[in-house]
């Protein structure tokens, strides 16, 4: 009887003890499960809180103006460089700056200024010959372009076809010298444009030692000042 009882009393505790394993395995997988919730939804708030940041932080450099404020900074750091008159004049012989006195171009307030010269001409024997049956070019700026803007141009006029070219930027543009600051000035005429290219011109024949005629060649703006520097200078221009 002792024996029985043991032998029944035995398969209880066994079976006892793996139906309480059960529930303590599914409550760990159910607390890794939470835990692995927890740190997904962190994750997505961490994003969604790093995405607001980065948004918020960019509408208020654009719409506040100081990216753009930035940039103007750096523009004007590198336009700085860039223009600086000895590095250009050293890598560039054949520009020139040109003291212009200040009654030439009454935008410049009586003040005399300096304007950016390029002056380009053939280089080999049968080129220099034939400029020399060649009127010498030169390009009136238009509104918006500068004397970089028309230096492919000029390059081809001399390099491919034997030309003369003179080009230049007037008053307050380019390489020029701005507008004087501490002036009410009025915007420069086309008239005034065409003294202030006349006296480059005169400056360039020195140079060059001829006295023919010029071809001008302006487009935009640049036609308005040919047209009043012939009403000018009508036996300079000979096209």
């Amino acid at each position: 009887k002792m024996t029985t009882a043991n032998n029944s009393t035995t398969p209880a505790t066994a079976g006892g003890s793996k139906a309480s394993l059960q529930p303590i395995k599914s409550t760990e997988e159910n607390h890794f499960g939470v835990l692995l919730l927890i740190v997904g939804t962190i994750k997505i708030i961490f994003g969604l809180l790093f995405g607001i940041v980065f948004l918020v932080i960019f509408l208020l450099v654009t719409i506040t103006g100081i990216g753009p404020l930035i940039e103007y900074c750096q523009s004007k750091r590198d336009k700085k460089e860039a223009l600086n008159h000895d590095v250009i004049l050293q890598a560039h012989p054949e520009m020139f700056l040109l003291d212009v006195p200040g009654d030439i171009n009454k935008a410049s307030g009586g003040m005399a200024y300096r304007v950016m010269v390029r002056l380009t001409k053939p280089t080999s024997d049968d080129d220099t010959n034939n400029a020399n049956n060649l009127p010498p070019v030169i390009f009136p700026g238009g509104l918006a372009s500068n004397l970089m803007t028309m230096s492919r141009h000029q390059d081809e006029l001399t390099k491919q076809h034997g030309c003369t070219v003179v080009n230049f930027d007037r008053l307050g543009v380019g390489l020029s010298d701005p507008y004087p600051t501490n002036f009410n000035r009025q915007p420069p005429s086309a008239a005034d444009v065409a003294r202030e290219m006349n006296f480059v011109m005169s400056h360039c024949e020195s140079v060059l030692q001829t006295t023919k005629k010029w071809i001008c060649v302006g487009g935009s703006m640049g036609a308005n000042v040919a047209t009043a520097f012939m009403t000018l200078y009508p036996n300079r221009i000979g096209g």
